[in-house]
C-alpha cells in the first residue's frame, strides 16, 4: 500500500505518492493530479469521461487561471521526445470542460495549484478546447481535463516538428470565431513560420493563425473565412506536422481569392481524425476575420 506523503514508491508500481491510484482520496493530495493514464504522440482517445475509473475530485483551482472547477478531473501523463511541439484538443464534449497542462521536473508531483503552465477553456458551452506546448528534456507533462460537473469527451494529442504553425486553439462544427492573424494580439495560435504550402505554388509571407478541428462523424465539412479586413488565405492541413503539408496536394485544400473576398474550403472529414485549419496573410498582410465551420 502506498504511503501518500513520504516521497517513495512503497508498492513498487512506479507511481510515487499522489501519482498513485492508492492515494486517490488522500487528504495529503489535495490539488495534486493522479497519474491516471499514459498518452503519447498522434493519439485519439474516444469515449473518455471525467468520471471514469482513475478520476479524482481533489482539484478545484489551477495556478494558470482564476476560475474554479468543482467537478471530477481526469489526468493523463504525456510521454514524448524533446523538442516536439504537442497540440492537445478535447472535442465531442457533452458539456463545458477545460484542458490543463501541468509540468515539473521528472518525478515531481503533479501540482495543479502551483505548476499549471497552460490551459484551454475559451468556451462556457460544449465547444472544443485546445492548447499546445513544446517538450523539454527532464520534465514530466500532465494533461488534466476538468469542469464544474462530470462530462464525457474525446481527446486528440498530435505531435509536430517544432518550427511550424501552432494550432493551440480549436474550432468545432457550428462555431463562428472572431479572430486575427496579427502577432501583436498576443494570441498563442499565431506564428510567422510557414511560407510555402504543398497545394499552392506561390509564397505566403504573412503571419498564420491555426486551429485544430476533429469531427465526431465522417462527413463533408465547410470552413469559411469572412469579414476580412485585408487579403488573407485559407488552408486545410493534415495533422502530421503543422508545416504547410496540405490535406491534398490540389487546390481543393485551399482558398486564395484576391483582396478581401471570402475564402471557403470544403473537404471530407473522417471521424476522430484531426485537421489543422490555417489562416495565412498574403503578401505580409495581417487581418481580422470570422472563421466558421459547418457540416454540410
Amino acid at each position: 500500500m502506498e504511503n501518500c506523503s513520504n516521497g517513495a514508491d512503497d508498492d513498487g508500481d512506479n507511481r510515487v505518492d499522489c501519482l498513485d491510484i492508492d492515494c486517490a482520496s488522500s487528504t495529503a493530495c489535495a490539488n495534486k493530479c493522479i497519474d491516471a493514464k499514459q498518452v503519447g504522440c498522434d493519439a485519439i482517445l474516444t469515449g473518455q469521461g471525467t468520471m471514469a475509473a482513475g478520476s479524482t475530485q481533489r482539484i478545484a483551482s489551477y495556478s494558470c487561471t482564476t476560475s474554479t472547477y468543482g467537478g471530477s478531473e481526469y489526468a493523463y501523463r504525456f510521454t514524448g521526445s524533446a523538442n516536439q511541439d504537442v497540440f492537445v484538443e478535447i472535442y465531442g464534449l457533452s458539456g463545458n470542460l477545460g484542458i490543463f497542462e501541468i509540468d515539473g521536473t521528472t518525478g515531481a508531483q503533479c501540482a495543479a495549484a502551483s505548476a499549471c503552465a497552460l490551459y484551454g477553456d475559451a468556451s462556457t458551452a460544449s465547444s472544443p478546447e485546445a492548447l499546445g506546448f513544446t517538450v523539454q528534456q527532464g520534465r514530466d507533462y500532465y494533461l488534466v481535463v476538468d469542469g464544474a460537473a462530470t462530462q464525457t469527451y474525446s481527446m486528440s494529442v498530435q505531435c509536430s516538428t517544432a518550427g511550424g504553425c501552432r494550432p493551440t486553439k480549436a474550432i468545432g462544427v457550428g462555431q463562428s470565431i472572431s479572430a486575427t492573424n496579427n502577432p501583436a494580439s498576443g494570441a498563442s495560435n499565431i506564428t510567422n513560420n510557414n511560407g510555402f504550402y504543398s497545394c499552392y505554388s506561390l509564397q505566403e509571407t504573412g503571419p498564420e493563425a491555426a486551429w485544430m478541428f476533429t469531427p465526431t462523424v465522417t462527413g463533408s465539412y465547410q470552413v469559411r473565412l469572412s469579414g476580412l479586413t485585408s487579403d488573407c488565405d485559407l488552408f486545410v492541413l493534415s495533422s502530421n506536422n503543422c508545416n504547410g503539408t496540405c490535406l491534398t496536394p490540389t487546390s481543393a485544400s485551399r482558398s486564395t481569392n484576391m483582396l478581401r473576398q471570402d475564402e471557403t474550403v470544403t473537404f471530407s472529414g473522417i471521424a476522430n481524425t484531426t485537421y489543422y485549419i490555417v489562416v495565412e496573410g498574403w503578401s505580409g498582410n495581417t487581418c481580422s476575420f470570422t472563421l466558421s465551420m459547418t457540416q454540410l
